[in-house]
């Protein structure tokens, strides 16, 4: 998302909102983005909402390139002890703040360990 967006303001493209996963850009501005960013249908790609009412910027209450800083993230990868120790992986996770808890394969415990939070009484 980060590289989109430097892509886009290089390519001297507003974005007026960024939301989870999508920009809202000027409609003039859509081909010089289809040129530099990949859209297509598919899952990792980029595509159009023509058919939705967007505000203007003015409404989110900035102006023209005055866009907020973007932070990025360096990755720290936590390895677990115990797989089969749930409470203490749920108390890692709450010390490190924000984490993204992954597994290679279905059934891991992913799920498990994040309906596990309720259960705490910290």
């Amino acid at each position: 998302m980060y590289d989109a967006y430097e892509k886009l303001k290089e390519a001297d493209i507003n974005a007026y909102a960024v939301k989870t996963d999508a920009f809202h850009i000027a409609k003039r501005d859509l081909k010089k983005a289809k040129k530099i960013l990949n859209f297509h249908n598919d899952i990792g790609g980029w595509r159009v909402e023509d058919k939705k009412v967007v505000p203007v910027p003015e409404v989110y209450g900035w102006k023209n390139k005055e866009i907020p800083k973007i932070p990025i993230y360096k990755g720290e990868r936590i390895e677990v002890q115990d797989e089969w120790d749930t409470e203490a992986i749920c108390k890692t996770a709450i010390r490190k703040k924000r984490v993204m808890i992954r597994a290679k394969l279905a059934g891991s415990g992913k799920s498990f360990i994040g309906k596990h939070f309720n259960d705490l009484s910290l």
